[in-house]
């Protein structure tokens, strides 16, 4: 297992919008430090891919500051603990190969289906 998905793994559970190793359940207004969701709040109305989405159109970067990003942490790594992978054509599809994001070098943009 490559060491950036393993990040966290001593954590028991795992946030639904961007891979990250949680020491807490997403829920009861916990906040991932990796994607920034405040579960139970930002969760109440949107989907985990409209979230998901959301993180990614926006750079997906360490979202905390008050945990520190771990060392070698990455975002697009992370993302294969939920099946959510890109390919050497900077793509980042789910597990059913739909195409969800187009990496560019600077930033990621959405793709139109």
């Amino acid at each position: 297992m490559c060491a950036a998905l393993s990040f966290g793994k001593h954590k028991k559970y795992l946030c639904p919008i961007c891979g990250y190793y949680l020491e807490y359940p997403p829920e009861d207004f916990n906040i991932c430090p990796s994607c920034g969701v405040e579960f139970g709040y930002e969760t109440a109305s949107r989907s985990s891919e409209e979230l998901r989405k959301e993180w990614l159109s926006t750079g997906a970067r360490w979202a905390s500051n008050v945990e520190n990003e771990p060392n070698g942490w990455d975002a697009m790594l992370q993302l294969a603990n939920l099946g959510v992978t890109s390919n050497s054509q900077n793509l980042i599809h789910d597990t059913n190969a739909t195409i969800l994001w187009e990496a560019s070098p600077y930033s990621l943009t959405s793709r139109s289906t």
